[in-house]
């Protein structure tokens, strides 16, 4: 469509009624990238898209359809006041298919009754058109935005809060009044210097020390009159260790480790018995060679 301020005009109406920018700008005839495009001009400072609005002329393009915006805010405000104060009506439907209303006075008959009678013969109201009516449900507001409309409006409704202390205390209670500053602050005085500690003499001089001492006894020795003297200690004396001897290798093992004749072992003399052990082996051993076989 042609740009002229008629279809910027129906734009902006289309934006107030309640229309997204895009939906309102294909209901009058323009493309939703033109719309847009008209706005970034507008914004530019061009002189082709300024419309009269409101009641005023000389508006920009963008300007209308930011007021257009705001009338339709207004409106979604009012329908939602008008829903808490009054409800909505919602049309009852049964299984995705929308209930008509009846008749009351028709309830019950026949069709051939209902015709004769006057009414409609399926027993249905229709309008003045002859279009069925919807059955419609009644539903109250719901009590919190009902709560919020009011607290807007009245202020005994706005939500107060208020807090009770209780403090048992025991004993004498006082409250300490402190006066305000009137000039600078105080200047805190200058910290204690720590105490000089004294300083000890050097070891090494001996006219210090003997100042510390005072006069030694002239006798300190153990009574002999021997004076106490460190003795060296003696030096270790030096042994000169021995010299090897020639390494001796010894292949035959000592006599205690020979083997001998063992005690418990003995060969068997014919005249001797057999014991019970010897026999019981005895006694096994065609049996052992046979399954061995």
């Amino acid at each position: 469509m042609k740009k002229s301020p008629e279809t910027m005009l129906a734009i902006c109406d289309n934006l107030a009624a309640g229309l997204s920018y895009s939906g309102a700008a294909v209901a009058a005839g323009v493309a939703p990238r033109t719309m847009w495009l008209w706005i970034k001009n507008s914004q530019r400072g061009d002189e082709d898209l300024i419309i009269p609005f409101l009641g005023e002329d000389g508006v920009p393009f963008y300007k209308a359809v930011t007021a257009a915006r705001r009338i339709m805010l207004h409106e979604a405000r009012s329908r939602f006041e008008r829903r808490s104060y009054l409800g909505h009506d919602q049309i009852v439907t049964f299984g995705g298919r929308v209930c008509w209303q009846e008749e009351p006075r028709a309830v019950g008959l026949d069709p051939d009754t209902r015709e004769l009678l006057g009414f409609e013969r399926d027993g249905l109201i229709r309008d003045a058109n002859g279009a069925c009516i919807p059955l419609t449900e009644h539903h109250e507001p719901p009590v919190a935005a009902v709560l919020r409309v009011l607290e807007v409006a009245f202020d005994e409704y706005t939500p107060k809060t208020k807090t009770n202390v209780t403090q048992n205390v025991s004993g004498i209670v006082g409250v300490q009044v402190v006066k305000a500053m009137t000039g600078p602050p105080a200047i805190p005085p200058a910290p204690v210097p720590p105490p000089q500690l004294e300083i000890l003499p050097d070891p090494d001089d001996a006219v210090a020390l003997a100042e510390l001492l005072g006069d030694e006894p002239d006798d300190i020795d153990g009574g002999n009159g021997d004076d106490p003297v460190d003795e060296p200690e003696p030096e270790p004396e030096m042994v000169a260790a021995p010299e090897p001897g020639p390494i001796m290798i010894q292949t035959a093992p000592p006599p205690e480790y020979v083997a001998g004749p063992n005690p418990l072992i003995q060969p068997r003399d014919g005249r001797r018995p057999l014991s019970d052990l010897e026999r019981d082996l005895l006694s096994r051993l065609p049996s052992a060679l046979n399954r061995k076989a």
